[in-house]
């Protein structure tokens, strides 16, 4: 007994020893570890492009679609070979048939119709009597207008291609080429450019022509029945900086401010279109910004790689 009551002492002399010991030499961290400056990044606009003459003001367009029905959705189905019942909910409309699909969006404000045979399009084989590109521009019209998917107002945007490339186990390349050409349109309202990714219709051909894809990506619109005020360019150009960091002093830069020069190549007027599978109410102008920012240190020289960006800012309040 008297044994254990020693050692317990023993253990109790240690510990309140040990931390008399730690509290005397341990260094207060915050007496030894200097403050670290706090670093603030900062913007320098260099707007290259002419400034934009904006018009008082502008049509806005109210979507009033889909324009889609059940019996309209069957013809579709027969003109793709496409056999059996609608499937889907209230909110699409889907019809398969193996790797071949055919889609519609039913919600309020959207717009998206597309057709696919994904075996064809994502073939790793190259296409069998490829149409020219000529060819293709003029059978993908010429589809489109018949079926009344071409809108008042698509332009041609160009050909792409859907390219494969097939590797070996060691990486070396065994084969590459196209297995089907796109022919894609662009929209314009009142002669003014849509942008953004619910504003495009486009066909795909493969082999000897045979249609493998098709997309009208567009909501349908009700005719503008009056024009709304726009912003001020001062105003826009304003929003626009308000969306990087603040702006840099004119007199100089302190040393804890970092650098970001934005550049502004291009400026234009355009509409804009969400996903067409999005609801969007109005179809309304954009301003957009077309340039790049470059990372740039105390010295003045660029950090990093440039980093291009497309911004837009609304026209209307």
């Amino acid at each position: 007994m008297k044994t254990a009551l020693l050692l317990l002492a023993v253990a109790i002399g240690l510990m309140v020893g040990w931390q008399v010991i730690t509290d005397i030499e341990r260094p207060d961290v915050r007496d030894v570890v200097a403050p670290v400056a706090k670093t603030q990044v900062v913007s320098r606009f260099d707007f290259r492009a002419e400034p934009v003459e904006l018009p008082d003001e502008i049509p806005v367009y109210e979507v009033v679609g889909p324009m889609v029905d059940r019996e309209g959705f069957y013809e579709l189905m027969k003109v793709f070979g496409l056999p059996g019942e609608i499937g889907g909910n209230d909110l699409i409309w889907v019809a398969r048939d193996g790797g071949r699909t055919l889609e519609a969006s039913l919600r309020p404000g959207t717009g998206y119709l597309r057709y696919t045979d994904e075996e064809k399009l994502l073939s790793e084989r190259r296409a069998a009597g490829l149409l020219s590109d000529e060819e293709a521009i003029d059978k993908a019209r010429d589809f489109l207008e018949e079926h009344g998917w071409l809108p008042e107002g698509a332009t041609l945007s160009g050909v792409d291609y859907y390219e494969f490339a097939e590797f070996g186990a060691n990486g070396e390349l065994l084969d590459e080429g196209i297995s089907a050409v796109s022919v894609i349109f662009e929209m314009e309202l009142a002669g003014v450019p849509v942008e953004g990714p619910g504003a495009k219709c486009s066909v795909a051909f493969g082999d000897y022509g045979e249609l493998v894809g098709a997309a009208r990506v567009w909501r349908d619109l009700a005719d503008p029945t009056a024009c709304v005020a726009t912003v001020s360019f001062d105003s826009a150009s304003q929003e626009f900086k308000a969306r990087w960091p603040e702006e840099a002093p004119r007199e100089g830069l302190a040393e804890e401010h970092h650098l970001v020069t934005v550049v502004v190549e291009e400026m234009y007027v355009a509409y804009y279109a969400e996903p067409g599978v999005t609801p969007q109410e109005m179809i309304e102008p954009v301003l957009v910004f077309v340039g790049y920012s470059q990372l740039v240190d105390p010295q003045g020289k660029p950090v990093g790689d440039v980093d291009p960006f497309w911004q837009k800012v609304p026209l209307v309040e």
